[in-house]
């Protein structure tokens, strides 16, 4: 069962013996699905019972910005995991890091014109979206996902695991190794294209949090113009997993299909090209001069937590008593 609908679809394409379950709140009205693909339409925040018991793999992805409680969310996973299934999370950060991945930049503000404005949009996004969800606990927002799957009995301790996932917000690291600079110009033009994106969509949320209009016209612009000019900053990605214990035991319920469409443009699969392709990059992202990926077990989970909180324009834990 996977929440992203491109990613569905890939994924039924390469492992084409595999059952994939694609859930979204909005319906996906597409043509000549793969056999093995089904989307259903539904609200995850009125529970999964539909799907306990269900599936050997769930996967989560950019969805925490309508989720009422997402601890609830994963707890609710765990009962669509049949035993021994496994749980993947990703979700993105909403503080942006600078060059070298250790400190959060500064945002732009009134009285500091010269900070990042991107960096001043994406913030004050999570407020609005902590508001808009009516949050009041840093564990009910996506940011529950750092403390790991520990944090429960329900999944086996031993196979969760915490990570951070960096890319850049535009096509600006450079490297000696061909591979990997090609690597970063395509996943950092990605980035700019879908940020530029992002920041008008997600103009009238600030809007309804209390930003001025006239102020969002004046911040994109800036930030626009970051993304086209010398900023490097890196997104990261939020990452958690872990494995239902083998001898769990949840009550069995058969999901009932909801709101079934089955259709799908066939050139939006990838081609065997890019998937041998994309193989063959991977097979030397392990010789990158730059980390893009960290991997945490729980002490080094809580940790980290801990030094993020501590950091300079940290929003960690905060907006959700305003």
């Amino acid at each position: 069962m996977i929440w992203t609908t491109f990613r569905a679809l890939e994924f039924a394409v390469e492992c084409s013996k595999v059952k994939v379950m694609a859930i979204d709140e909005t319906p996906q009205m597409r043509e000549d699905l793969p056999s093995n693909v089904e989307f259903q339409q539904h609200d995850v925040n009125d529970g999964l019972e539909l799907y306990y018991n269900s599936y050997d793999v769930v996967h989560v992805r950019c969805i925490g910005a309508g989720i009422t409680s997402y601890r609830q969310l994963l707890t609710e996973v765990f009962k669509c995991l049949r035993p021994g299934g496994v749980a993947i999370f990703i979700e993105g950060d909403f503080d942006l890091l600078e060059e070298k991945q250790m400190y959060i930049l500064e945002p732009a503000s009134d009285s500091n014109p010269n900070g990042s404005w991107l960096q001043r949009w994406v913030q004050a996004v999570r407020k609005a979206q902590v508001h808009r969800c009516k949050l009041k606990d840093p564990d009910d927002s996506p940011e529950t996902l750092d403390k790991g799957l520990w944090q429960f009995d329900l999944y086996e301790s031993s196979t969760c695991g915490t990570g951070s996932i960096f890319t850049p917000v535009s096509p600006w690291p450079e490297s000696d190794l061909p591979e990997e600079s090609l690597h970063y110009k395509v996943v950092g033009v990605l980035m700019r294209q879908n940020l530029k994106i992002f920041l008008h969509s997600t103009q009238s949320m600030l809007i309804e949090d209390g930003v001025s209009r006239e102020d969002t016209e004046t911040w994109m612009a800036h930030a626009l113009s970051e993304l086209e000019g010398p900023l490097k900053a890196w997104f990261r990605w939020r990452v958690a997993w872990g494995r239902r214990t083998p001898d769990s035991t949840v009550p069995i319920v058969k999901a009932t299909p909801v709101a079934t469409a089955k259709n799908f443009k066939a050139h939006m699969f990838p081609s065997p090209q890019n998937i041998e392709a994309r193989k063959n990059l991977m097979s030397k992202v392990k010789h990158f001069t730059r980390p893009q990926t960290h991997i945490r077990n729980e002490q080094q989970s809580l940790e980290y937590i801990k030094q993020r909180e501590s950091l300079s324009f940290s929003t960690r834990g905060k907006f959700f008593d305003d």
